[in-house]
């Protein structure tokens, strides 16, 4: 719904931590401030750190599934849900929500912006911040080898700040979900159906839609 700016400016304004999904990845750029990373099993310890302490949860879009989300009776105990989604039938699918929203995000978002006027303690805010700071676990480097989390975090770095990146589905599409640095480009990937095979195909398609934009598609051999 082009709710990106919306959602950016909402966390700025109220200095809420941001988590994503393995599909909401380039909602905000990865090096934003307030943007912890990807939650789930394969996802970042802040991501699922802050998620599990939070006292309010806004869900923007998400459908709560096992992989991003083990346990979610374990939150809702916790935290009162706030689910935002233009489809009514997944609002409460996968887990409560205390207070449910059927609206098109960026239409929730800005009303938000207009009748919020709130940001989170500064307690929260620096205790985040330290596990931001001392949660991730950084590969040392192997003489003689490449490391492909440190590979792909540097690769990112070398690209122009709108280029595009498709992974397939594998171990690479994780090293890439959580070390490629999206700043104002996209991240594509198949989530849910895990289809293999997709990047290729994808990558073109995304230089046909964008063809003035670096395009690169990251796939193990089974995929290719």
């Amino acid at each position: 719904s082009g709710a990106k700016r919306d959602l950016v400016a909402f966390a700025e304004e109220t200095g809420i931590p941001v988590v994503s999904t393995m599909m909401g990845i380039g909602v905000m750029p990865s090096e934003h401030p307030l943007y912890l990373g990807m939650l789930g099993s394969h996802g970042v310890p802040a991501a699922n750190r802050a998620i599990h302490e939070a006292d309010v949860l806004i869900l923007c879009g998400a459908r709560v599934g096992d992989r991003a989300v083990a346990s979610p009776d374990q939150i809702t105990e916790k935290a009162k849900v706030i689910h935002i989604d233009i489809d009514p039938a997944e609002i409460g699918k996968n887990m409560k929500a205390h207070i449910p929203i059927v609206g098109n995000i960026r239409l929730v978002l800005g009303s938000l912006r207009e009748k919020v006027r709130y940001h989170v303690p500064e307690d929260w805010a620096n205790t985040v911040q330290d596990w931001k700071a001392n949660l991730r676990r950084c590969p040392q480097p192997v003489d003689g080898f490449v490391e492909p989390r440190t590979f792909i975090r540097d690769f990112s770095g070398m690209l122009p700040s709108k280029a595009i990146l498709v992974a397939d589905v594998g171990q690479n599409q994780i090293w890439c979900a959580n070390n490629f640095k999206i700043r104002e480009g996209r991240f594509l990937t198949t989530g849910g159906m895990g289809t293999m095979g997709y990047s290729l195909p994808a990558a073109v398609g995304a230089k046909v839609s964008r063809p003035s934009r670096q395009v690169v598609a990251v796939c193990g051999d089974g995929a290719f």
